[in-house]
């Protein structure tokens, strides 16, 4: 078992290394995207704290804070901020 950080670690399972949150769900194969396979949410971009400063409304509304989190625990793996409408982001590749 490795560990990626806190709440995710590399498991062997049937010769593939999976992810898998701590509370012992499976979420995906470590060479997938994990943010397409668990539980996603999508908040106005004021959501990422207090000291997002709020832009002007034609700025603001084209972007968004996203959560994501475990679908069995529920517990929050990871956030980021993209703009609307794209993909998740791929922001830690496992070899």
């Amino acid at each position: 078992m490795k560990r990626v950080n806190e709440l995710v670690r590399i498991v062997e399972r049937d010769g593939l290394e999976w992810l898998q949150c701590r509370c012992g769900q499976m979420l995906c194969e470590s060479s997938k995207n994990p943010k397409e396979h668990v539980k996603a949410k999508e908040f106005p971009i004021q959501r990422a704290g207090r000291h997002v400063v709020p832009a002007p409304v034609a700025v603001s509304d084209r972007f968004v804070w996203r959560e994501f989190y475990c679908p069995s625990c529920g517990l929050l793996l990871n956030t980021e901020v993209a703009m609307k409408g794209e993909p998740y982001l791929f922001d830690a590749r496992i070899f």
